[in-house]
């Protein structure tokens, strides 16, 4: 698939803004700060998103969950891909303060904050491998 090289433009100009209006409204509403979060779940659609969204919000990097060096973009999977992850990483414990951020291309983008409940998973699938058919 080949997106029109303008679609980084946009994400590069007016990400930011909608960045900051949507975690800021979303934390606002839930009387909590940027401190409060002990992890994101970013639907990161480009390879530099994820370190993007921590340096715009001001925290850690290590605090924004990013699975696109081995998955790259999964579209709508990516964000309940990476709240996985980071569950069975342990990088999200019950009661952590989680948030959710999402950004398109066009006009839209979405936050939600939450406290993780006590989620059992189960067991991570095995390593992908590659089958060479001849």
């Amino acid at each position: 698939m080949r997106a029109d090289a303008s679609v980084t433009h946009v994400l590069r100009k007016t990400s930011e803004s909608h960045l900051r209006y949507t975690v800021d409204g979303a934390l606002r509403k839930a009387e909590l700060t940027v401190d409060d979060v002990q992890c994101v779940a970013a639907n990161a659609p480009t390879a530099w998103h994820a370190e993007f969204s921590a340096n715009a919000l001001g925290i850690d990097k290590e605090k924004v969950i990013n699975t696109f060096p081995s998955t790259a973009y999964t579209g709508p999977v990516v964000m309940p891909f990476n709240l996985y992850t980071a569950v069975v990483q342990q990088r999200i414990k019950p009661g952590e303060i989680i948030m959710l951020y999402a950004y398109g291309a066009h006009s839209e983008a979405s936050a939600a904050v939450f406290r993780w409940p006590n989620v059992i998973t189960g067991t991570p699938p095995a390593p992908a491998s590659v089958i060479n058919h001849k």
